[in-house]
């Protein structure tokens, strides 16, 4: 004799222990989808307080049950310009009454030798991604000359970030 859970997971009753591999085959056979990770999904970001100019962004997206996770890298080119940018959300953020949603990023600078840490912040309801820069003196600024950051063509900046959205 045997039971579900609620995820349809099957399990022996405690009387039944004979065959006790066929059970653990059903067991492995019951658990296996539910394991499956869904597929990253590229989508196209819009990012405001940068010029892309002749760089590149990629963004993608991972959905799985209310959790969303963005990851981007944007490749800096000669005639890109400004400073840490907003990125546009794939998926509306629940609203949870003042959540914020924070995530890591790193910076390098397109010399050869300078990585820098960054931030991001998704407030409540936001619809885009707020980047950040640390400081030498470890403050967060959204500017990359406050930062002491001079960004050169080979440059690039990359993070990511988790967040919950409603169903």
């Amino acid at each position: 004799m045997t039971q579900q859970t609620a995820k349809g997971i099957t399990y022996p009753e405690s009387i039944d222990h004979v065959r006790m591999w066929e059970h653990l085959q059903r067991l492995a056979d019951d658990v296996d989808p539910l394991l499956d990770l869904p597929d990253w999904q590229a989508y196209t970001a819009t990012l405001t307080g940068l010029t892309l100019g002749n760089g590149s962004v990629l963004t993608r997206y991972q959905k799985l049950g209310n959790r969303i996770a963005v990851a981007w890298s944007l490749n800096w080119g000669s005639t890109t310009s400004g400073s840490m940018p907003q990125i546009s959300l794939p998926v509306a953020p629940a609203s949870l009454g003042g959540m914020r949603w924070t995530g890591q990023g790193t910076i390098n600078d397109g010399s050869g030798s300078a990585w820098h840490t960054g931030w991001a912040v998704l407030q409540d309801s936001g619809t885009a991604i707020s980047t950040y820069a640390v400081s030498t003196s470890s403050a967060i600024t959204s500017t990359l000359s406050v930062a002491g950051i001079t960004m050169q063509s080979g440059g690039w900046l990359q993070g990511h970030l988790e967040y919950e959205v409603a169903s």
